[in-house]
């Protein structure tokens, strides 16, 4: 047999032991009883491998394509060589490493695959351990046989922009409400879609949060020498960045490599926290109702949308399960630990500053919202948050009204279109019968009967803005219209809310914040 403690062994090696093995458990089950650690290595080593194919066909797609997504050729091929050859952050990519990355590569022989064939496996790749094939959504049942051989690896998958996208390594998983949260110590595979400068993934109820994702943030944004600063965005960044790095008695390298473990823990509770944020808002702060239409508006790229869903979360208030956003969790913190409390707002607001690196509109807007309303609490020294916790309850209810306002805003077109289905007009009236009556087909039924008061809500959104897109189409371009003067209106709004009659001294948010900034 085989030696499984062997380096280096290939594809077709532990393909082979997995087949031997499984072929001996059919006539011996009892195999399975004898030897957990033997079984255990095996079965991660198997599970890695067929992922590193299957990334390797991605790759393959990508390359062929020409499409690396957002994030780039360059970025997708650095963090995938990085990961095959085990490249640890601090250390520089060279060309001999490219070189090296390339070769292995080649040794899975994607170029034989005709782009048909290529694109046929990745669609119906599925993966096989001990005896029996996993396809699409069988996650669960993957783990379920990982950690029955005591294993503390684990295999997260999501789906982006209809690709999929898996994270394969060690970790724990968390339920909080009606979310599981997958914590990732370490990652042993990954596909080239989980770009590795996103911390946290997302699939339905399912979140993903990354701690070598972390370690890279750290080494290349915090460690990385102050730039020269060409613009006043710039300017601001690196005053926040710095602001941080005293936060945490930081004045050189050598100070912040110190405090890496404890920089890169703070990283991973603030994002676990946003993403908690976020299972407040869904679970326990909005109707079934709005959040339908607050997933379906997002899905749109409807802008004031997408940024109030961030901002709430972050200002999720604390529930009887201790779930709760960032901004409570610190004003809590900030009672028995003031220094972690500030610390740790100093990096939410440097990491929140999206201004003069070349981030999308909607991040802009995202930190005029996020600043707006917390610069009153902020000094140059010290951050208010005494001020902060009896603000806290009146800045949130102003801000879920402002959210509840805006989504009315939003749907009122609807509810006087004309849908034109085969030539038929309906009014909303009839739309909504027509559409309630697909919905109770036994086919689509079954979809959104296991939780009907969280799903039937979203599907019925979701395929009402659908048809306003498709059968009512000038009513949806005047929700598109909406969603644009909205954005401008919550703005006025939430500034308004923080300064009172001061807001017509401002002419937008960024004006606002600039000149707060000043105290830097």
């Amino acid at each position: 047999m085989l030696n499984l403690n062997k380096d280096n062994l290939t594809y077709a090696e532990i393909q082979e032991l997995h087949r031997i093995f499984v072929k001996k458990c059919e006539g011996n089950p009892e195999i399975l009883t004898q030897d957990i650690p033997f079984i255990r290595n095996l079965a991660e080593k198997w599970v890695y491998c067929q992922l590193l194919r299957f990334a390797v066909l991605q790759y393959t797609q990508m390359q062929r394509s020409g499409d690396f997504g957002i994030t780039g050729e360059e970025n997708v091929t650095n963090s995938f060589c990085r990961l095959l050859l085990k490249i640890p952050p601090e250390k520089e990519l060279t060309l001999s490493d490219l070189e090296e990355f390339r070769r292995r590569i080649r040794e899975y022989q994607t170029d034989n695959l005709t782009d048909e064939e290529l694109d046929k496996t990745v669609a119906e790749y599925r993966l096989f351990l001990m005896g029996r094939y996993y396809g699409g959504g069988t996650r669960d049942q993957i783990n379920a046989v990982l950690k029955s051989l005591g294993s503390e690896k684990m295999i997260f998958c999501s789906f982006k922009q209809g690709k999929r996208n898996i994270i394969f390594g060690k970790g724990r998983t968390e339920q909080k409400g009606s979310h599981v949260f997958y914590t990732f110590d370490s990652e042993d595979m990954r596909s080239p879609y989980s770009d590795i400068s996103v911390i946290a993934s997302t699939s339905e109820n399912n979140i993903a949060v990354r701690r070598e994702s972390a370690e890279m943030i750290f080494q290349h944004k915090w460690l990385r020498k102050p730039e020269y600063a060409f613009s006043p965005e710039m300017k601001t960044a690196e005053k926040l960045k710095q602001a941080a790095l005293k936060a945490y008695r930081v004045k050189n390298p050598d100070d912040l490599r110190k405090q890496k473990s404890l920089f890169v823990e703070e990283i991973m509770e603030g994002v676990l926290w946003h993403e908690t944020g976020h299972t407040v808002i869904s679970d326990n702060v909005l109707s079934p109702d709005a959040y339908a239409l607050s997933k379906s508006f997002y899905s749109l790229g409807f802008v004031p949308v997408r940024v109030f869903n961030e901002l709430l979360a972050d200002w999720a208030p604390e529930q009887a399960d201790g779930r709760t956003g960032p901004i409570c969790q610190l004003i809590g913190i900030s009672e028995e630990n003031r220094e972690k409390a500030e610390r740790m707002l100093r990096v939410y607001l440097s990491d929140n500053w999206f201004y003069g690196n070349g981030s999308s509109p909607v991040l802009c807007r995202q930190t005029d919202f996020l600043f707006s309303v917390l610069m009153p609490f902020i000094r140059k020294d010290a951050v208010d948050f005494s001020r902060l916790a009896r603000e806290y309850e009146r800045l949130f209810s102003k801000m879920m009204g402002i959210y509840e306002e805006m989504l009315n805003r939003l749907t009122a077109p609807v509810k006087d279109a004309v849908f034109v289905m085969k030539g038929e007009r309906m009014s909303f009236e009839e739309a909504d019968r027509k559409l309630r009556e697909v919905l109770e087909h036994p086919i689509c039924k079954k979809e959104w009967s296991k939780n009907e008061s969280r799903d039937y809500p979203m599907f019925y959104y979701s395929n009402l803005i659908n048809w306003t897109q498709q059968y009512s189409p000038d009513t949806f371009v005047e929700m598109v219209r909406r969603s644009e003067e909205l954005t401008e209106w919550a703005g006025r709004m939430v500034l308004k809310l923080v300064t009172g009659s001061g807001a017509e001294g401002y002419p937008d948010m960024i004006q606002y914040i600039e000149n707060k900034m000043e105290i830097f």
